[in-house]
């Protein structure tokens, strides 16, 4: 239950492979307070008591990179504000896709009905950015 794929580590961060499913910060109430913060505070017993300065959607794998100190967390949190940190994801797509490439920018908010799910808001949203590119086509003749 409490395993975590760490994939590098020094004095200062962690980073870790988290799993689709897991969330990277615990959630409101008991069902989801199992989470990638509480794994390394478990591993990590002189890990600050929030490490986490960016997280994954609770469906999304990937690599995290956590503080186990409070000035690695101000330095990466500086870093993520200022975006300088570049994140790049892979995603497997049923159906077609016609562009070989585009922009996505939308604001969205936390679901407070629906914690820890995101929804699209126009008006309180937080606007993010995604710049995409088609890697990859395979034929799938089975259907």
């Amino acid at each position: 239950m409490f395993e975590v794929d760490i994939v590098y580590q020094d004095s200062a961060i962690v980073v870790v492979n988290k799993p689709a499913g897991l969330l990277s910060v615990p959630g409101r109430g008991p069902d989801k307070q199992d989470c990638i913060v509480k794994r390394i505070r478990n591993l990590f017993h002189d890990c600050i008591p929030q490490p986490s300065v960016h997280r994954l959607d609770m469906e999304t794998s990937g690599l995290m990179v956590l503080a186990l100190t409070t000035e690695a967390h101000k330095n990466l949190s500086v870093q993520f504000q200022n975006r300088t940190v570049k994140k790049q994801y892979l995603a497997v797509l049923a159906g077609i896709v016609k562009k070989e490439k585009g922009e996505i920018e939308l604001p969205f908010r936390l679901d407070v009905t629906n914690r820890p799910h995101q929804i699209y808001d126009p008006v309180q949203g937080k606007w993010g950015v995604t710049l995409w590119e088609k890697i990859a086509v395979k034929n799938d003749q089975t259907r």
